[in-house]
């Protein structure tokens, strides 16, 4: 068994500073399921989440050790363990006792036939917590809900053989095709489709019978999921019969892959689509309807809405025209793919009609853009009863590519109004305006367009066009804010803030230029200017050993490009690795895909100190925060702000202060303006701070590096 010992109830859990226990306040904010061990193997800390999956109250677990809770015969419980196979869960392969006696993460799943009689399989994931060194680490275990996914992997299994069945009689062609693309199983829907027969289909190759000029895209999207990008994908594709004629074919594939992951063969499925292309194809030569969604095209939406617009004013009526527009579905098309986006498309316009009730009042518009007129509406006033019916409609839950996706719309609305009626062309231009206003609230939300809307769309064209050329007109500054010790408070580093100094509307503050950059595509280059000025402060100032942090975007991440540029710019600058750290946002680090940890862990392997910034603006995960190489940690002003007045506020920032201090990490407290605030972190155990009671951001040049600590 596990050979850990323990007392029931007993607890004795990391302590940090001021005497406090550091994970248990943590542990218990957090909204998962988590147990916490101690170095002997003893249950010390579960949050409720934990006891909810596990279907047991906290006291059945607190003060257990692994054969208690995962043992055959779990006495206290009352609950049966199995693992994937049906067998008795192995109390040796729980991921807590793996990861107590190896030092290594670990997961598991396992089956929870719980005491009220429900069944559950939860997938498990434990890390190690250092303590100290030569002191066996901690153990952290998180629980999370995969019944879905466990039963639907088990009807999978359970329609195999249903499938074999199926494909002979399937009302669509269908294949089974090896990873070189011949084909080794087809059924007679598909043979009659590409007039051949099924023996002499088997064999051959798709590309054989695909059309030339589809080929490149059919093998592009073939690749894409054998490495693993994609897991499938849909596309419409033209097939060559014997006799040379065309059939176009609605393309669906997925990969099966053996339990190791490793790629077996495609499932494919093609629908003769060849009538129905035909007749979108004669709806596209008029030049008038869009071919994905079969509504108004842009030039078809204008000319009704000038008709609308003259019908309306000589009726003594008003209009307002909305401009919809997808949210997110430029993420769709790069996790997915281009078809999963135009499923999407489809659907939502789908929805838009059945909302608006009236097809000849949608069209489409450029991109993920729809517009609907909404006409003989109350004068001056947007028409939110129509917007809150679209939403409702569009948000409904829609499968994509075996994808569960909830789509959105931001509205942008352009009213046509006395007594400064707007042409139909004005209203399309405005209303498209309105909506990047949107946009900026957030999924589902709605701005009527004002001219002030129109001044703000202005000035962001203009910070786009000159934003470039200020980064080589020497434009952008970087002003520094002390972070100091606490004790002394003497600085002991800097941030580095952005700032830009216009030629003529003086100093731009970053809130005003970074979005910008973001939604321009901008904010790359201007990430690796302002490494690259920060490396120069550093290397004029060698003699001071200084640090300075810089801000850096979750879009500049990237396995060895990021990297690179930041040793680049620390060798072109004479600057050791250890004086420049790279601050990251909670969300940046939580959510990182595989090629980002790499990203984070070259850094990191370079002597950069990475530091996650605004701690605790959301749901952190520890287990996984610890699994990345941050090694610092920078408490949200929301906190800093109502310590001392908010008892919940102290509890967190004195647990997080013990975390800090019990992991090595660096920790600041940011935002600290008051002598109070000031006494109040210090006291729950915060060394670092950072805020304008220290000082406030200024040029270099104002900066007295003298007394650099």
């Amino acid at each position: 068994m596990t050979g850990r010992e323990g007392t029931e109830g007993e607890r004795a859990p990391l302590v940090g500073h001021g005497g406090e226990p550091f994970l248990t306040g943590v542990v218990r904010w957090l909204q998962e399921g988590v147990v916490l061990h101690d170095a002997s193997g003893r249950i010390v800390e579960v949050t409720p989440a934990a006891c909810e999956l596990l279907g047991v109250p906290e006291e059945y677990l607190l003060g257990t050790i692994d054969d208690d809770v995962f043992g055959s015969e779990p006495v206290r419980t009352g609950w049966r363990l199995v693992d994937l196979e049906g067998e008795l869960f192995d109390p040796e392969q729980a991921p807590s006792s793996i990861t107590a006696r190896t030092g290594e993460p670990a997961t598991a799943v396992m089956g929870v036939h719980r005491p009220d009689g429900t069944q559950v399989w939860l997938g498990l994931f434990s890390v190690p917590i250092p303590v100290g060194d030569g002191e066996a680490p901690w153990v952290i275990s998180t629980f999370v809900d995969i019944t879905a996914r466990i039963e639907a992997e088990k009807r999978l299994s359970e329609s195999e053989q249903r499938f074999r069945l199926t494909l002979q009689h399937a009302p669509i062609g269908m294949a089974i095709v090896g990873l070189d693309g011949t084909y080794l199983e087809v059924n007679p829907e598909l043979a009659k489709m590409l007039g051949r027969t099924p023996q002499q289909l088997v064999g051959s190759t798709f590309q054989a019978v695909t059309h030339p000029d589809d080929l490149e895209g059919d093998l592009a999207l073939s690749q894409q999921v054998l490495d693993g990008r994609i897991d499938s994908f849909e596309m419409e594709k033209r097939f060559l019969t014997p006799d040379g004629s065309v059939v176009w074919g609605h393309l669906a594939v997925a990969v099966v892959r053996d339990p190791e992951g490793r790629p077996l063969h495609f499932v494919s499925q093609v629908e003769d689509i060849t009538e129905a292309r035909r007749a979108r194809e004669l709806l596209a030569e008029g030049v008038l309807f869009d071919p994905l969604t079969g509504l108004a095209n842009r030039v078809l939406t204008a000319d009704r809405l000038r008709q609308a617009v003259a019908r309306n004013r000589r009726a003594g009526r008003s209009l307002a025209l909305l401009c919809c527009g997808i949210d997110g579905l430029k993420r769709v098309n790069d996790s997915l793919g281009h078809a999963a986006g135009d499923a999407l498309i489809a659907t939502v316009g789908a929805r838009i009609v059945e909302a608006v009730g009236v097809a000849d009042r949608v069209g489409r518009g450029d991109g993920d853009e729809f517009f609907v007129v909404a006409e003989g509406i109350d004068r001056g006033v947007a028409p939110v009863e129509l917007i809150e019916r679209i939403n409702e409609a569009v948000s409904a839950p829609v499968e994509v590519l075996g994808h569960e996706l909830r789509p959105a719309v931001s509205i942008g609305v352009a009213l046509e109004d006395e007594p400064d009626p707007a042409p139909a062309a004005h209203l399309l231009h405005d209303a498209t305006t309105a909506l990047f206003e949107a946009k900026g609230q957030g999924r589902g939300g709605w701005a009527l367009f004002e001219r002030r809307i129109r001044a703000r769309a202005v000035q962001r064209l203009t910070i786009e066009s000159e934003l470039g050329p200020a980064m080589a007109n020497g434009e952008i500054e970087l002003h520094y804010q002390p972070i100091v010790d606490l004790d002394t408070r003497v600085p002991v580093a800097y941030e580095a803030l952005a700032r830009w100094r216009h030629p003529r509307h003086g100093l731009i503050m970053p809130a005003r230029f970074i979005p910008v950059a973001e939604e321009a595509g901008l904010i790359g280059d201007l990430g690796v200017h302002v490494l690259d000025l920060a490396c120069g402060f550093l290397g004029r100032h060698a003699e001071s050993g200084i640090q300075v942090f810089v801000n850096v975007s979750p879009s500049q991440l990237g396995p060895g490009f990021f990297p690179s540029v930041v040793a680049s710019a620390l060798g072109r600058h004479g600057v050791e690795p250890t004086r420049l750290g790279i601050e990251l946002t909670e969300s940046t680090v939580l959510h990182a895909t595989g090629s980002s940890y790499r990203a984070l862990q070259e850094l990191a392997e370079l002597g950069i100190d990475l530091v996650l910034d605004d701690f605790g603006t959301g749901y952190s995960a520890i287990a996984a925060l610890l699994a990345t190489p941050i090694r610092g940690i920078k408490l949200d002003r929301s906190f800093t702000s109502r310590v001392g007045v908010d008892p919940q506020a102290d509890l967190v920032t004195r647990a997080l202060g013990g975390m800090v201090e019990a992991l090595g990490f660096r920790g600041v407290a940011e935002g600290v303006e008051t002598e109070a605030q000031f006494a109040a972190v210090r006291e729950l155990g915060w060394r670092l701070g950072q805020g304008w009671l220290f000082g406030r951001p200024v040029p270099e040049g104002e900066l007295d590096l003298s007394d650099l600590g």
